[in-house]
């Protein structure tokens, strides 16, 4: 899947500044990537993210975290799309706003404006749709 090191912690500052280790776990089904984020605390939930190939980017299918104080605030989906972006070497595009069987919500339609707002990100106005722009190392 990638010749790195697994991706194995992300680090996450959240609004209050204080910055979290989270574990993350990566797995291939079909054609889909799954990566789940589960904080250290027993029993709060994870974040789960599908990202789906498509050609030079990685479509960003569904992410849904737990609403629990651990991942609420905490930046942990920001964190893991910027870092999916190097790990894989690959540019993530969001769905559209509004479509058959993967729709973005409101709530990340504005985590990815935060993406914009820091330079991480753009949103193409014709598509509707967002696109990371991290600097992806060589």
């Amino acid at each position: 899947m990638n010749s790195r090191r697994p991706m194995e912690k992300l680090h996450c500052r959240g609004v209050d500044g204080v910055i979290r280790e989270y574990s993350v776990s990566i797995s291939n089904c079909v054609n889909d990537i799954w990566i789940e984020v589960e904080a250290s605390d027993t029993g709060a939930g994870k974040l789960e993210m599908v990202l789906e190939p498509q050609g030079e980017m990685l479509w960003l299918k569904y992410i849904e975290r737990s609403d629990t104080e651990a991942f609420v605030g905490k930046g942990v989906a920001e964190a893991i799309i910027v870092e999916s972006a190097r790990y894989f070497k690959k540019q993530l595009i969001s769905t559209y706003h509004a479509s058959d069987d993967y729709g973005r919500s409101e709530s990340a339609t504005k985590m990815w404006q935060r993406l914009v707002a820091n330079g991480l990100a753009k949103h193409d106005e014709s598509s509707d749709r967002f696109v990371t722009s991290i600097t992806i190392p060589l």
